[in-house]
């Protein structure tokens, strides 16, 4: 939020007055372009989350409207909406949510479409703060940003401290680092303060072993690619396994969606949605309410071993007999 509300000031100043923004996306991004007082249009996008290369085209109406995407889950945008992004760059400047794909290397790190690419460190480890942007053409600086250690940071730590500790020993009440979680989050919504990322934070992005972070991510991914198949409950949405891609979670289309994640979760799996759509966009675009109320992501990061695979296989197959009986 604060990477997007920063860039966001920035290009206020250089003189653009409204933002197209994909349809598909989570409250924090909308929230952001709220406090930054841009005026803001959706666009839409297909079952796969490509850009409607058409309806954004009837929305770019002069120079000053910025585009804004995302690419999704590791996966990004098809080679035909890269083709279009990048014939528009001369006269409207794109910024990229690269925060699924940042380390999807052939698609992404070596082939940047944005002015700005913003990525959100906080969803691939446990760190209380930080994001990064990239800023190709250097534009952003002397911002001269203060740290600060304020109750978002504080409660977040707090959160994902009593968190790890809850998934080692539940006998610790649940909702004790939800709460603190839920608080840091609402007192950054109403100060959206923009600050420099944490020491704490900083060290532990610097001190990361990534390749073994994508590795892991890719062995894990690939294993529930292989054994989820032809089960009648579930759809993927990408069909296609790519060794290239480093995946943010296992993403499924799923027939009886909230149903599956409570059992899944009884079963100590726990399933984030990516994402429940702001209630502007759900009405205008059903076809991709309908897919926010049945996606589902699989977790399968770097914490998790083969067996930790299995586990959640033999359980969702599980869920589809228990469905059937």
């Amino acid at each position: 939020r604060s990477a997007i509300k920063l860039i966001l000031d920035h290009i206020i100043g250089l003189g653009h007055k409204k933002i197209l923004l994909p349809a598909y996306l989570c409250d924090s991004i909308l929230l952001a372009v709220k406090k930054s007082g841009l005026e803001y249009e959706f666009y839409n996008l297909d079952d796969k989350l490509n850009i409607d290369i058409s309806n954004l085209k009837s929305k770019i109406k002069t120079n000053d409207e910025c585009v804004f995407f995302i690419n999704y889950f590791g996966y990004g945008q098809s080679k035909q909406v890269e083709t279009y992004l990048k014939s528009i760059k001369n006269k409207n400047l794109i910024i990229e949510d690269c925060t699924h794909s940042i380390f999807s290397e052939e698609l992404y790190i070596n082939n940047y479409i944005g002015d700005y690419q913003i990525v959100s460190m906080r969803k691939w480890f446990g760190i209380p703060d930080g994001a990064i942007i990239i800023d190709k053409n250097r534009m952003l600086k002397n911002l001269n940003l203060e740290k600060k250690y304020d109750e978002f940071f504080i409660n977040r730590l707090l959160g994902q401290m009593i968190k790890s500790e809850y998934l080692k020993d539940k006998d610790i009440n649940k909702e004790t680092h939800i709460k603190f979680i839920s608080n840091g989050e609402m007192k950054y919504d109403k100060s959206f303060n923009i600050s420099k990322i944490s020491d704490l934070s900083k060290a532990i992005i610097e001190n990361q072993n990534y390749t073994k972070l994508k590795i892991n991510r890719q062995i894990n991914y690939k294993y529930l690619y292989e054994n989820l198949k032809n089960i009648d409950h579930i759809k993927y949405i990408y069909e296609n396994f790519d060794d290239k891609i480093c995946p943010i979670g296992f993403v499924i289309y799923a027939k009886y969606r909230d149903d599956l994640r409570i059992y899944l979760s009884k079963n100590g799996i726990y399933c984030p949605i990516h994402w429940t759509l702001p209630l502007e966009v759900k009405e205008k675009y059903p076809n991709l309410n309908k897919l926010s109320n049945h996606i589902l992501t699989i977790p399968c990061d770097q914490r998790y071993t083969l067996e930790d695979m299995e586990y959640i296989v033999d359980k969702i197959k599980q869920y589809g007999v228990d469905k059937i009986e």
